[in-house]
């Protein structure tokens, strides 16, 4: 079955530098600003950074989900590329795989976008059903709703927002 994708962007009143560290140097603080994330910490099975990376990965708990291990699998600080696969307790168990990917693009002085691209791969023996296409656009909405919450974090936290 061919991966589902959705890439989600958002323009932040905010340097392109600033927002990368935020989600790359304070990878471990997404409960801040993620809409249901209750706590991340330190993963230990990932004690390593990838390619550069501060951390190699985040356990964290996660409204719906429960208990996430989310792991770095790809990153590239001079183009501001970040990528990450989920894996948790409560992942519906038709989803093989659950990949994202955050690019941190500066726009103009103090302005910058942000992209989420998601790759969902579907398990091979799961059905092709409405339930199955509905808990995608869900998990898609709720990316997009994390998009929209980082803008508006980022951008009502203005020493964020500063080189």
């Amino acid at each position: 079955m061919e991966p589902k994708t959705d890439t989600t962007t958002v323009t932040i009143e905010a340097s392109a530098e600033s927002v990368w560290r935020l989600l790359a140097d304070d990878f471990l603080g997404n409960a801040a600003w993620a809409p249901g994330v209750i706590s991340s910490a330190q993963n230990p099975a990932t004690p390593n950074g990838v390619n550069g990376s501060r951390f190699g990965g985040r356990v964290s708990e996660i409204e719906g989900l429960g208990q996430a291990d989310v792991r770095i699998v790809d990153f590239d600080g001079p183009t501001n590329m970040l990528s990450y696969t989920l894996a948790a307790q409560n992942v519906p168990p038709f989803m093989e795989k659950f990949q994202n990917t955050w690019i941190v693009t500066p726009v103009l002085e103090g302005t910058c976008t942000v992209s989420s691209k998601i790759d969902i791969t579907i398990a091979s023996s799961a059905p092709e059903s409405e339930n199955i296409s509905k808990a995608i656009s869900g998990m898609f909405g709720q990316i997009a709703a994390a998009m929209v919450a980082l803008k508006t974090y980022v951008e009502a936290n203005p020493e964020i927002g500063k080189n």
